[in-house]
């Protein structure tokens, strides 16, 4: 996608100026960028895993529309970045969590940048949680707070997760072999959650949890909505095929 900006020109008439072009970033056109596909260790179709993202393909003036959660864990450096017009700062042993339907740009890395990056479609995150509780409460929390720091010892657990995830990308493919990639970042993404259970405040905690039980009421009406119009619309369908 194209962004256009009017520009004057010399004579003074107005001109069409192309000012940046907006990079799509799904699992889909992931797997058919060449450019992407050569910095992943990782990939099948709703997870990708990626050591280094010093060489992505895009240049500091390129913005990133992602259709899908990535986790940026800076190990070494700094990483700085607009995230829907907002700046953050990504220092050694930060998590930063870039949600569905955003918008990144103007990145910059610190010359000792070291940083690994996992993303996750939005159809593997349902499977995940679809049993969890309380998982809305998290998610918000996640939207208004993308940086979550983790102390020493739990930047130790994730580094054995990674290691073990590494050991298991670099084995030789077999039937369970994506069952177990994603029992393990299941795993990991858990380890966060209790985290994040540790950051929410007792009075947040019970709006997003009054949040929540509104969202799954509207839901559940709308499902039940949808059904009545459904069975609705068959017996008016019987209904005209017999009259």
């Amino acid at each position: 996608m194209t962004i256009f900006a009017e520009i004057i020109s010399k004579n003074g008439t107005m001109e069409m100026k192309e000012s940046n072009i907006i990079h799509e970033i799904n699992m889909d056109n992931i797997k058919n960028e060449e450019a992407l596909v050569g910095l992943l260790n990782y990939m099948d179709g709703d997870i990708a895993i990626a050591d280094d993202i010093r060489e992505l393909p895009y240049n500091d003036n390129s913005t990133i529309q992602l259709n899908m959660l990535i986790i940026i864990m800076c190990i070494k450096g700094k990483l700085q970045l607009d995230v829907n017009s907002n700046t953050y700062v990504v220092h050694s042993n930060d998590l930063l969590f870039c949600r569905p339907n955003i918008l990144c740009n103007n990145y910059m890395l610190s010359p000792d940048f070291e940083g690994k990056i996992v993303g996750f479609s939005e159809r593997i995150l349902q499977h995940f949680f679809f049993n969890s509780r309380n998982i809305w409460n998290k998610a918000l929390y996640i939207s208004k707070n993308p940086i979550i720091h983790l102390n020493e010892e739990k930047q130790s657990s994730f580094e054995h997760y990674y290691e073990l995830i590494k050991l298991k990308v670099n084995q030789p493919p077999h039937i369970y072999h994506k069952e177990i990639m994603r029992s393990l970042l299941q795993a990991a993404l858990y380890e966060l959650l209790v985290d994040l259970d540790k950051l929410i405040s007792s009075d947040e905690d019970n709006l997003m949890r009054q949040g929540d039980i509104l969202f799954k009421n509207f839901m559940k009406l709308l499902e039940q909505t949808k059904r009545k119009r459904t069975f609705g619309s068959i017996l008016c369908q019987r209904a005209l095929c017999h009259s």
